[in-house]
């Protein structure tokens, strides 16, 4: 467990060195998604194939997306995420590749490593409910080194929103018996959509 966890902190300096290191967001996507593959790749659970249970899930998101767009445009300051950004080496030209990095590597890269691989270890030691909690806190909690500069007075909601869609994530993802193509295609839709479009609107404005 004590190695299981040492890996879940492995973003804490990853990201945290790219980003505020480096100032590179590229170089923090691209360290942080290639732990998150290779850890699955070596340690990961249950490797079931997908199925059609995706299909309700992915309307479940569609549902949920414009919520959740609307509830992040609440407090979303649109020159102070240009500002952020582009300290950190983002140029408007790259929001179509991000887009895509988002919708295609990125909710499957953080549903193998967080559901598939930490939860999936910590519940082999850990009652379901004490594995499913300190992963999704996790989870939550290393989002706060890219929460904090884009929300300075809102980073702690934030951060407790994803802890809630880490427990929302695990529960899914033991209701379909490990697979991880449900989580990935409403991660995707429910949650890297919204961010998507509020970061077009912050490039548009």
């Amino acid at each position: 467990m004590a190695r299981l966890l040492a890996l879940a902190l492995l973003p804490w300096v990853l990201v945290g060195a790219a980003l505020y290191g480096f100032r590179r967001f590229d170089l923090a996507f691209l360290a942080y998604h290639v732990t998150c593959f290779a850890a699955f790749w070596v340690l990961g659970g249950r490797r079931t194939g997908p199925g059609r249970e995706a299909w309700p899930f992915l309307l479940a998101a569609a549902l949920f997306a414009p919520l959740a767009t609307l509830v992040v445009l609440q407090f979303a300051d649109f020159p102070l995420i240009r500002g952020v950004m582009a300290g950190f080496g983002f140029s408007p030209w790259q929001l179509p590749l991000l887009g895509a990095w988002f919708l295609l590597v990125h909710p499957l890269a953080e549903e193998a490593f967080w559901r598939g691989t930490i939860y999936e270890g910590l519940a082999r030691d850990l009652p379901h409910a004490w594995a499913a909690g300190l992963s999704s806190a996790l989870f939550g909690a290393w989002h706060a080194l890219v929460l904090i500069p884009v929300l300075p007075s809102w980073w702690w909601l934030g951060t407790l929103g994803v802890v809630g869609f880490g427990m929302a994530m695990v529960a899914l993802y033991r209701a379909r018996d490990g697979q991880l193509l449900p989580c990935t295609v409403f991660h995707c839709v429910g949650a890297d959509v919204p961010l998507l479009v509020v970061l077009a609107l912050a490039f548009a404005a």
